[in-house]
Formats: structure tokens, sequence, C-alpha cells
């Protein structure tokens, strides 16, 4: 009520929606939790972010009909491979041996197509990618303080819905999962986040938006540590040194940010160095090599079923029918790779959908790094940095929970809308040019 009165409610809105990522303040309706033990979505999700979305979109569509305000057309263009990946799923489903399963995950992308549109077409201005960049560092900022609250203290945080958790299997003191649950999961948040906060350095803003995004990257760095994440810890600092190199190619890495920059990971380096020394060299007890039995369980589903796959949320439900004597012997649970889980599921149609979304959005973020915005430039690297590393991480996690698909798609929706609003900007620009001379 007050944001309607003050005129902020889309702002208050879309600022939900992104601490929703890692807080997650949600319930799954029809849970099944033995399928959700095996890494399958449990549940219809209904979560605070679609109840924004609920109303986000009659707000629009109000401003489109009463022409109150710019009129922001839907891009659908720029959509469609996040639309055929959902055909994708629908198609797929007409094979899966547990429809309802399916069904879970259809009406979860559903929601983050919605999501995806909503952002590539509303986000129009300086102002709003501003706004979504500094409510992307508080959440951070909250995440991070969160875990390593937990980490010093011993003591879980229980809000309501809101609660964090601990991987005890880890050597010390647990591996840390945050709000967010899994330690892996929170490792791939941090990582996206942690990276695009670090572009606010390069960034031409005021000294206290650098300053509150460098305490940002180092709470965020250490909480990323304390995951214990491998895949994460690889994926940041690999994407790290190309967000440097980009950085440094468009002329935007001085040398007080470089020099900051070391200074944290050196530091952060040394303070966790048994930690990190622990985790790389170690035993797992196997936790790595366990993947390896689930891929090629995988590749078995898409042998036998190349085009449509075993249906979107099935592999957990139908992993029994692949299994062979030494399979039978390893852990299971929904494969480790995001790749092959989705080939599997929805096979060659649906692999083809979701890898055109992924390397359509990365064309998108390094157009836009050529933008000399103070802003855009800089953070634009940070996209690209951010979206790198999630491709790489997902070749060891699942990534299948709401969290990770909700960034993704609002991240990828923030790039379409900053690289059409550059493009367009051009484009005009040109126009201009041309009819003045």
């Amino acid at each position: 009520f007050v944001a309607i009165v003050i005129g902020r409610l889309r702002k208050l809105l879309l600022a939900i929606i992104i601490l929703d990522i890692p807080l997650g303040v949600d319930i799954h309706l029809g849970f099944r939790g033995e399928m959700a033990g095996l890494g399958a979505l449990g549940g219809y999700n209904v979560s605070v972010s679609l109840i924004c979305l609920a109303l986000l979109y009659p707000l629009w569509l109000g401003e489109f009909v009463c022409r109150k305000g710019p009129r922001f057309a839907p891009r659908l263009r720029e959509s469609l491979p996040l639309l055929l990946y959902v055909a994708a799923l629908l198609l797929s489903t007409a094979v899966a041996s547990d429809a309802g399963l399916s069904a879970f995950q259809i009406f979860l992308y559903l929601q983050m197509l919605l999501l995806f549109v909503y952002v590539a077409s509303t986000v129009r201005t300086r102002e709003d990618v501003l706004f979504i960049g500094a409510t992307f560092v508080l959440g951070l900022i909250i995440e991070s303080l969160l875990m390593i609250y937990v980490r010093g203290t011993g003591q879980h945080i229980v809000l309501g819905p809101i609660s964090t958790a601990v991987d005890e299997s880890f050597i010390g003191s647990g591996r840390m999962g945050g709000t967010l649950g899994s330690p892996n999961t929170a490792a791939g948040y941090l990582v996206m986040l942690t990276l695009i906060t670090s572009s606010f350095l390069f960034t031409r803003l005021r000294a206290f938006y650098r300053l509150v995004a460098a305490c940002a990257f180092g709470a965020g760095s250490v909480a990323l540590l304390i995951t214990g994440s491998r895949g994460g810890w690889a994926s940041f600092v690999i994407s790290l040194l190309v967000l440097w190199f980009l950085a440094w190619r468009g002329g935007w890495l001085s040398l007080q940010s470089s020099f900051a920059v070391v200074i944290v990971t050196v530091l952060l380096s040394a303070v966790f160095h048994d930690a990190i020394l622990n985790r790389l060299v170690s035993d797992d007890h196997g936790a790595a090599y366990s993947r390896v039995p689930l891929m090629r369980l995988a590749f078995e589903m898409v042998k036998e079923h190349p085009l449509l796959g075993v249906g979107p949320n099935n592999f957990a439900a139908v992993m029994d029918d692949y299994m062979t004597a030494d399979i039978r012997k390893a852990w299971m649970y929904t494969v480790h790779n995001k790749y092959l889980l989705i080939w599997s599921e929805t096979g060659f149609f649906g692999m083809a959908a979701f890898l055109w979304f992924l390397a359509a959005m990365l064309r998108a973020a390094w157009h836009c790094s050529y933008s000399r915005d103070p802003l855009i430039g800089p953070l634009a690297f940070g996209l690209t940095a951010a979206l790198l590393a999630h491709n790489a991480h997902m070749l060891v996690d699942v990534f299948n929970d709401r969290p990770m698909v909700q960034l993704l798609c609002f991240v990828g929706g923030l790039v379409v809308a900053i690289y059409e609003t550059q493009r367009q900007g051009a484009r005009r620009y040109h126009e201009n040019r041309i009819r003045f001379i």
C-alpha cells in the first residue's frame, strides 16, 4: 500500500524477486519427498516471486493500455530460445513415465519464462539497471553475512520459512549452505553475484557505491570459500581472470581496483589456506567419483531416447530401469551435470533450445561490453563473466531448483534488456545523424 502511494511499487516488487532468490520464501504444493530426495523437483513451487509476478503483469498491462508513462511492448523475439525450451518440456511430457513430476518442472519454467519476458521488456533505463545491480549487491551481502555468522557462531538462523543449512560432511566446521540449503547451490549463487558485484569496482560511480561493492566482494568471497564447493571455486577463479582481462581490454581496469582485488584474494587465501588445501587434496570419500556412474546412467537414457528424452523431471523416476550391476552399487541421485540432465530428460530438441538460450545470453552480454557507458560497460563485463562461470559450474552440478533457475533467467532478461536498449539507442543515433546530414 505504501509503495502504491509513493509510486515505487514496481521497484519494490523487483527487489523482492531478487532477494527471494537466496532467501527462498516458498512452498511446494503436492510435495513428493521421495523424489525430492533423489534430486527431482518435488512439487508445484509457489513463491513470493510468483506473487510479485502476479502483481507486476497487471501493472504492466495497465500502463500499456492506459498509456500512462512509457509503453513497453513485450520482447517476444528475444525470448524465443527460452520459449522453445519450455515447448520442448511440454513435448517431452508426452513420453514421461510420471507426468506429475513433469508438471512440477513445467510449472516452474513457465514462471521463469514470464520473469524473463518481464525483465527483458521493461528494463529500459540506466536507473533501472543501477537499481537492479544495487539490489544484487544487497542480496549478496545479506546471504554472505548469514553464512559467515553461522560458520562463526555455530548457531542456525530460523526466521519463519527462512532457515540456514550446513553439510556436516565437510572437514572441520561443515560446508555452509546458507539459506539456499545445498552448499553447491549456495556456491552457484555466490559465484554469479560476486562476479557481477566486482564489476562495480570498475565503474565511475561515486566512491560510496564502489566501497559497498568492495565490501560485498570480500564477504561473498569468504562465503564462497566456506561452501567447500570445488566446482564453485574453479568456475569463480577462471571467470574472475576473464573479467579482469575484459576490463583491461575495455580500459576500465584501474590500478587501484586491480590492487584491491589482488589484496583481498591474497588475504583470503592466507586465512583459509588450511581449509582450501584440505578440501582440494584430502579424501572426499568418493564424492567426485560418484558423479561418473550417474553420467553413464544419463548417457544410457540419451542412447535409448535421443529425441524426446525420458520426460522432464523424470530422471530420478526412471533411473532404476537403466541400472547395471556396477552402477547399482554407486550413490544414486540425479546426475550432477545440468547439460546431461537436460539431454537425458528432454532429448535433442530440449538440449538444442537450452544451448541456444545460453549462447544468446553470452552473445548479448559480450556485445554490451563494448559500450563506453561508465556503468553499462563494466557491468556487462561482470555479467559476461558470471554467465561463463555458471555455464562451467553446470558441468558438475544439477542446478534444477528454483533459486538457480530464477537467477539465470533474471540475469538473462537483464542482459537482453541492456543489449536491446543499447542497440536501439545506437540505431536512433545513426538515424538522427543521417537526417541531420
